[in-house]
């Protein structure tokens, strides 16, 4: 699903979407309603089997880094460094965009939910070789079933 290469096992994923429109303009209970959920079984390679808690990895790891960082920061200052609290709120500060700005890219890289409807999901940054697949399954299918 990923790749392109043959599926070497599944990964149970929880998938949840929520039309733009319905993000915006409802308040929570409106919100609740229109959020659409689903569980899939998604095929990945041997080399991608970690793909999802990888991507997670990838999130929150550099946060998880900067709060540390700030911590031993903040324990280590000496009281005649008054003058570096300011540089290091700001470093800090931009840590914190940096970090922001890097979970949108793998964010908008990974797998995610186009639309989820009661029955079916719409995916984007699925690998075009398993769209093909996918494609040429479901017409196999149409045709064993019309004979």
């Amino acid at each position: 699903m990923v790749c392109g290469r043959p599926a070497e096992g599944h990964s149970r994923q929880h998938f949840t979407w929520m039309p733009f429109s319905k993000r915006i303009l409802n308040n929570d209970a409106g919100r609740a309603r229109a959020r659409q959920q689903i569980w899939v079984d998604v095929p990945l390679c041997e080399w991608h089997v970690g793909y999802f808690w990888k991507r997670e990895l990838l999130k929150y790891l550099p946060l998880i880094l900067i709060i540390g960082l700030t911590i031993i920061l903040a324990a280590v200052k000496e009281e005649g460094y008054k003058s570096t609290i300011g540089v290091l709120i700001a470093v800090i500060g931009i840590a914190c965009c940096g970090w922001l700005i890097w979970v949108a890219m793998v964010w908008h890289r990974t797998i995610r939910p186009k639309e989820i409807t009661e029955n079916s999901i719409t995916l984007t940054n699925i690998c075009d070789q398993f769209v093909m697949a996918i494609i040429e399954s479901k017409e196999m299918n149409q045709h064993e079933e019309s004979r």
